[in-house]
């Protein structure tokens, strides 16, 4: 169902259009088969979904546009993820922001990371043409991937091994800026494990700057270590490294796995 911005001179994009359309479920090798042949391999096997509800004007373009598939994304993990986007459109001026929520989650499980953000880009046309160039180069991004607690055990679809493992882990992982080069900040913690003196231990990591050139900091009990990572140059990476350890006894840092 499609009201269009057509007339003797063809597509106007300023013109009003609405625009109502359902996709379901079709193949994604569907999808790949109109790609170019050197991307139509990064295309995993699986289905989508895909409903819009647009209106306003193809210039300055409002609605929603909604999502969901069934791909075997990561390879080494039995079965296919689920994955669900809702995109709300909004023009402003000569921007276009596209704020989304949605979730990943493994097959039969609940959700892995839940995505909350907003992506803006210059949205320009030069007569009939949009200016892709210019909007690639202005892609902004905000957004926030929430990764629930859980039970480390629940994770061992991923890795085998981490059956052997209790206690919880979750975090957040933030990120602004251009997309190509957004600042990060996340934060990572495994807690409630036992340790190997028979208390309860937490390790955390957090991770702040860019992906060239972050800052880690691992926090396990008494024991702290930095590091400075500079990517920057191709053919080589720079690691400064600095470890503080208060006074402690050496079992409550060791896992009762390893202890």
């Amino acid at each position: 169902d499609a009201v269009l911005p057509l007339d003797k001179q063809g597509f106007q994009p300023r013109g009003a259009w609405r625009v109502k359309a359902t996709v379901a479920n079709r193949q994604l090798s569907e999808i790949a088969a109109l790609l170019p042949e050197h991307l139509r391999a990064k295309i995993p096997a699986g289905d989508v979904a895909i409903r819009a509800d647009l209106a306003g004007s193809p210039v300055h373009p409002s609605g929603t546009i909604d999502v969901t598939a069934h791909a075997a994304a990561l390879k080494e993990v039995p079965g296919a993820q689920t994955i669900e986007l809702h995109a709300t459109l909004a023009s402003s001026g000569n921007t276009l922001n596209v704020a989304t929520k949605g979730s990943v989650a493994l097959e039969g499980q609940p959700a892995l990371a839940l995505i909350d953000g907003r992506i803006s880009m210059p949205f320009v046309w030069n007569g009939k043409a949009l200016d892709r160039a210019g909007l690639r180069a202005g892609l902004m991004v905000d957004a926030a991937i929430d990764i629930p607690e859980r039970s480390l055990a629940s994770l061992s679809t991923i890795r085998a091994k981490l059956a052997d493992f209790d206690g919880t882990i979750g975090g957040r992982i933030v990120a602004k800026g251009p997309l190509k080069t957004p600042i990060l900040d996340a934060k990572l913690a495994w807690r409630g494990y036992k340790t190997a003196a028979g208390t309860l231990g937490e390790t955390t990591l957090a991770a702040t700057g860019t992906a060239t050139k972050p800052s880690i900091a691992i926090t396990h009990g008494a024991l702290t270590i930095n590091a400075e990572i500079d990517r920057s140059n191709p053919e080589r990476i720079a690691i400064k490294a600095r470890t503080r350890a208060a006074k402690t006894p050496l079992l409550p840092l060791l896992p009762a796995m390893i202890g």
